[in-house]
């Protein structure tokens, strides 16, 4: 069985045995903390191997342009089908300043710190001779289904608070789903321009944030692929961030939520809670949790691994 599938079943299957243990929230703490340590790790891992491709600065700069039009294309199409299909919402009352961030990473992750790490991975990487087979074949692949093992442990905080309402649980699960299908499938549109495979295109959008799974996900089958594939959700994250008060302000606050993707649960939920209304935040953390679990799932029936 692919381990990533393996580690996402073991995930779900401990939950029950943590809450009914009752230490679920404990567990979901520590939990938090260790994907931090582990996404910075796999982070640093994809930039060394991304600096042993790309040495051509004109590469590089190709792969950044690529990587930020990707984010504004699969960012796009997601708030457009959320606003096609649901009802639009004016903004609510505001969301008190001072709730809570809950869930993974912690708030010791932050777009630009994950840069800075692929960054130094990156120049590491460039400095280095090619790297043993066994690096990118073993190392990689077990850091990620250690990885989407822990980020399943990770939201048990979110999963109790969210299920307490039925309504917003099947619009959050709703969006989730809204958002991997029209981030995937609107990066097809490079095609033409880039030639990547298109299981490769779809997977980059599908992972809706999670830079830190789809990155070493697409660096086992192409560095390149891996660079682009990270910075595309990287992005993604900083301009749901950067746009959602304004997305917000017009009216859509609920179907803003759609362009955090799997982020809208953890880094980019205060700035739902500030500008956005209860319901936005809920909903959005519902998202958040769906695209945790279903995205390593898709990702490696679309991207298979040995």
């Amino acid at each position: 069985m692919n381990l990533v599938v393996l580690g996402i079943i073991a995930g779900i299957v401990l939950l029950p045995v943590l809450r009914a243990l009752g230490i679920h929230r404990e567990a979901s703490v520590y939990a938090s903390r260790l994907l931090t340590a582990l996404a910075f790790v796999v982070i640093f891992l994809v930039g060394v191997l991304a600096g042993e491709a790309i040495r051509v600065p004109s590469l590089a700069l190709s792969v950044i342009l690529l990587g930020l039009a990707m984010s504004i294309t699969s960012i796009s199409a997601s708030l457009l089908t959320a606003s096609l299909l649901l009802k639009q919402h004016k903004r609510g009352k505001q969301a008190d300043k001072g709730s809570p961030r809950i869930g993974s990473p912690s708030e010791t992750f932050t777009p630009l710190r994950a840069l800075v790490v692929m960054v130094l991975g990156w120049a590491l990487g460039l400095s280095l001779p090619s790297l043993p087979e066994w690096v990118l074949d073993q190392v990689l692949y077990y850091l990620v289904s250690v990885l989407v093992f822990v980020a399943v442990l990770s939201v048990t905080a979110e999963i109790e608070m969210v299920t307490r309402n039925t309504r917003l649980l099947g619009l959050g699960a709703l969006l989730g789903v809204l958002t991997m299908l029209s981030s995937g499938f609107a990066l097809l549109v490079f095609y033409p321009l880039t030639h990547m495979e298109p299981r490769v295109l779809v997977a980059i959008g599908a992972a809706s944030g999670w830079y830190s799974l789809i990155g070493p996900l697409l660096t086992s089958i192409n560095p390149v692929y891996g660079a682009i594939g990270f910075l595309a959700n990287l992005f993604r994250e900083s301009l749901h961030i950067l746009l959602y008060p304004v997305v917000s302000a017009k009216g859509l606050a609920l179907p803003g939520v759609a362009m955090g993707g799997a982020t809208s649960m953890d880094t980019g939920l205060p700035v739902i809670a500030i500008y956005g209304d209860k319901e936005s935040m809920i909903t959005g953390m519902v998202q958040g949790v769906v695209i945790t679990l279903a995205a390593p799932l898709i990702l490696s029936i679309i991207l298979p691994t040995s």
